[in-house]
């Protein structure tokens, strides 16, 4: 049996709470009906005039009160998350300042990543279609076509054979720009860092801009150019052939055969790339097996980016746009700074797990739109709806263990 002393206490705690409640529904403009008004007033004066109140009607206004301030609970108004106090309306300001300022800067970084994403993307996408295309294998049918079906030597101006001649040459020069084009694209997405660490690498980098705009110094060429013909080469004799060198001249004869080999190969591509015979032609030896380097690494930061920088950067940004429209809701609690930031890192967590179910292979140009688009919007949607999917993972998780359990149920019996 309960003693009348513990009755009456219990019965002040639900007045008090009667009263916290009623305040609330009164300022917020939810207070329709003043049933709950008369009760309070009713018991609040048995209160002063030492006599407990009765316990039914307090308990049934309560009841009514707390299904009229829902979402809210009693236990928000008791531990100081009654979003219309003043301190935490003067929290909740703040928070409406730095949401949106730390959202901008969110979309400034997502911008960055993203960008780097399609370069990479582009990249590796130009280099496949430059392997496609055979470039050794255009050079060698050139080089055949110039030897032996002499195209440069027709009669008609517009020859069919000299036609074809031109188109290979400047199909030729063609992928001899862009694997140029390439090569500087390489040295960005994936520059040589001599051994430092990318931070380090990276603010030498920035000082290196901020100094070039207070002192601007002309660029190092961002080509390998082919090494310098040393005297001799690729000099003609009488009959027209390719002059040796002297001192290749005491080789054996089968040897000749194919040092000459080799240097009419040399001074075709020369002449073939430079266009003027200059020796300032782009050194191919050194761009294409700095390609065939970056490529594995460009496609590392690829996965990188798309399979957990950008999905977590997604993740926040729908939980910050979340927290923006809820933080200032009278209806809702009011949030502490730490359940702010646990509730923004839940949504970039679940971002990062849409990821891991959305990236195809990256690179391939056929998957670059949705590797782009729909992962990302995934990863939007889970951070701003983080209790939809925690629900969906609930359910998910009773599920299981309701069949496991049935199954053990069953193997009992």
């Amino acid at each position: 049996m309960v003693s009348a002393g513990k009755e009456f206490t219990t019965t002040v705690d639900l007045v008090a709470s009667l009263r916290e409640a009623v305040n609330y529904a009164t300022t917020a403009g939810l207070l329709n009906d003043a049933t709950a008004l008369t009760v309070l007033e009713t018991a609040e004066g048995a209160q002063q005039r030492g006599e407990p109140p009765d316990l039914k009607s307090v308990s049934e206004a309560l009841n009514g009160m707390v299904a009229l301030i829902a979402p809210l609970t009693l236990a928000d108004l008791h531990f100081d998350r009654n979003p219309l106090s003043p301190d935490n309306q003067a929290r909740t300001q703040r928070f409406q300042f730095w949401l949106p300022v730390l959202a901008l800067i969110l979309l400034l970084v997502i911008g960055y990543f993203m960008q780097s994403l399609r370069q990479s993307q582009s990249f590796i996408a130009r280099v496949e279609r430059v392997q496609s295309q055979n470039p050794d294998q255009k050079v060698a049918a050139l080089q055949q076509m110039i030897l032996f079906d002499n195209p440069l030597e027709a009669s008609k101006p517009r020859d069919t054979m000299r036609d074809q001649y031109l188109e290979k040459v400047a199909d030729l020069q063609r992928l001899t720009t862009e694997l140029v084009s390439l090569s500087g694209l390489a040295e960005q997405l994936a520059p040589d860092r001599d051994g430092q660490n990318f931070v380090v690498y990276k603010l030498k980098r920035l000082a290196a801009s901020i100094r070039d705009l207070y002192d601007p110094v002309p660029p190092p060429p961002a080509l390998e150019q082919q090494p310098g013909v040393p005297p001799g080469w690729c000099e003609a004799t009488e009959t027209g052939d390719l002059k040796l060198p002297e001192e290749w001249l005491r080789w054996p004869p089968w040897m000749q055969r194919m040092a000459a080999d080799d240097l009419r190969n040399f001074c075709f591509k020369l002449q073939l790339h430079s266009g003027r015979g200059d020796q300032q032609a782009p050194n191919l030896g050194a761009i294409v097996p700095k390609l065939i380097n970056a490529v594995p690494t460009i496609r590392e930061r690829i996965s990188l980016r798309a399979e957990w920088i950008l999905p977590f950067l997604y993740g926040l940004l729908g939980s910050m746009l979340f927290m923006m429209r809820t933080v200032g809701n009278i209806r809702l609690p009011a949030m502490r700074a730490l359940s702010i930031l646990m509730r923004i890192a839940l949504g970039g967590m679940a971002g990062i797990v849409i990821g891991w179910f959305s990236i195809g292979e990256p690179g391939a140009q056929a998957q670059m739109s949705s590797a782009i688009a729909w992962p990302f919007v995934l990863a939007f949607v889970a951070g701003y709806g983080i209790e939809a999917l925690f629900s969906i993972l609930d359910r998910m998780n009773r599920f299981i263990a309701d069949t496991s359990y049935s199954k053990r149920d069953a193997g009992g019996t």
